[in-house]
């Protein structure tokens, strides 16, 4: 995100409406994070309060025979 971006007012307006609610983000790694949205910075960062961190497999369980 450039220094355009972040004097935009819509998008200073949509992550002031995210604040305060459940945000899901999904890395790379297959992992998940699900927590409070409190807030951001100017490099990207995010702050989430009550974080939960879910490990996705991407191995099929096998199911018994």
């Amino acid at each position: 995100m450039d220094s355009a971006d972040m004097d935009n007012p819509k998008a200073t307006e949509y992550l002031e409406a995210l604040l305060n609610k459940k945000l899901r983000v999904y890395t790379n790694d297959s992992r998940m994070f699900l927590g409070d949205l409190k807030c951001t910075d100017n490099v990207s960062q995010i702050v989430r309060e009550q974080l939960l961190l879910h490990i996705i497999s991407l191995i099929p369980s096998r199911s018994a025979t």
